[in-house]
């Protein structure tokens, strides 16, 4: 770290400017692919090209997911192993210890359950009469 720069900022830059480049690098792949994928439906089946779809594509986006994990590694923003970060995808459903995916149910379809007394700002918003912020206009109107 410079004196000149106490934030890194040179260094956020270029980081930053790479972590872009290599989203948009995977988003054109990915639509590519895609593309690869539809236009071939009809000669290869629906069944192969869903196939294509689920297990293709999520394999085409591996490179591009190891480069953003080496480049946070080299610049000191991650801490996670290697090993760790390829386990990751295998654990999607689990959330609090139970595997959601095991029940054929996704995770964003269970709520959490709450401990009475916790408000979340929609459930604030709903028992404020007028709003999250109250009546601040006490101004009568004609």
């Amino acid at each position: 770290m410079t004196s000149d720069d106490p934030l890194r900022q040179v260094e956020a830059r270029g980081y930053q400017r790479r972590r872009r480049r290599m989203g948009l690098e995977s988003t054109v792949v990915d639509l590519v692919a895609l593309v690869a994928i539809v236009a071939a439906t009809p000669a290869i089946g629906g069944a192969w090209a869903v196939l294509a779809l689920v297990i293709g594509l999520p394999l085409l986006g591996l490179p591009f997911g190891l480069a953003g994990y080496r480049l946070a590694r080299a610049h000191g923003l991650s801490r996670q192993t290697t090993a760790g970060w390829a386990a990751d995808p295998a654990n999607p459903g689990r959330r609090d210890g139970e595997c959601y995916e095991c029940l054929g149910l996704h995770p964003s379809a269970i709520e959490s359950p709450r401990p009475s007394g916790v408000r979340t700002p929609v459930t604030f918003a709903r028992e404020t009469p007028h709003g999250p912020q109250g009546s601040r206009d006490r101004r009568r109107r004609p």
